[in-house]
């Protein structure tokens, strides 16, 4: 959804978009340098495609984006360039310390695993005036550690929203890009992992201090 809000679509899969403010200007939060690379700078980049954008690197020799460009319908120019009626999809990785989460006015968050507290909270306040700020946490929830705080934002918000909040939980099985034998074999190899529950799932899933080794 964020890189069809980043190109201006407004209908994606049959269901109307947030209307957000156009260009929009997009924040992507990640843990780890390795996680942005590998996992969410991936998926942005595989779902923009062949569509012109543009990337600005962070630094090019280990694959770490700072920001991606991306053509709306207002734009008249090819792929590898950009101008003023661009959307940009800015990253920022906790790893490189809290503090470059701060500051600034966007019109959509997404976090890419649980964020830390303290960034989310502040992420809250990014809102620009008159314009609606959209936040997205996409997680598997697997050390208490890292989603105890968002279990107490998000009570009683499952499936229906309360307080501008809204949890939409999923399973393995919902997944439609993964084959029946692809996901017989994911769940084969996570038997007996104390974390079963959150992967299956979606369960909050406390693991801490729990042996690693069998029961018996």
């Amino acid at each position: 959804m964020p890189r069809a809000i980043a190109r201006g679509i407004e209908v994606l899969d049959g269901i109307r978009l947030p209307k957000l403010r156009r260009p929009a200007v997009i924040w992507v939060l990640t843990k780890t340098r390795r996680a942005q690379v590998d996992a969410a700078q991936a998926a942005y980049l595989e779902a923009l495609g062949g569509h012109p954008h543009e990337i600005a690197w962070d630094n090019r020799a280990k694959n770490y984006i700072d920001t991606i460009w991306v053509s709306t319908s207002w734009c008249d120019h090819k792929h590898g360039t950009h101008c003023g009626n661009c959307s940009r999809i800015v990253f920022h990785c906790e790893q490189s310390g809290v503090e470059t989460m701060l500051g600034g006015r966007v019109d959509l968050i997404h976090s890419d695993e649980p964020p830390n507290e303290k960034i989310w909270r502040e992420a809250r306040s990014r809102k620009r005036a008159g314009a609606q700020l959209l936040l997205l946490i996409t997680a598997t929830p697997l050390y208490r550690k890292d989603w105890y705080w968002m279990s107490v934002d998000f009570t009683d918000c499952t499936d229906r929203p309360r307080r501008g909040r809204v949890t939409v939980r999923s399973n393995l099985d919902d997944n439609r890009f993964l084959s029946k034998a692809d996901k017989e074999k994911l769940i084969s190899n996570w038997q007996g992992d104390n974390l079963f529950d959150a992967r299956r799932w979606g369960d909050y899933v406390d693991a801490t201090g729990m042996c690693p080794f069998k029961r018996e």
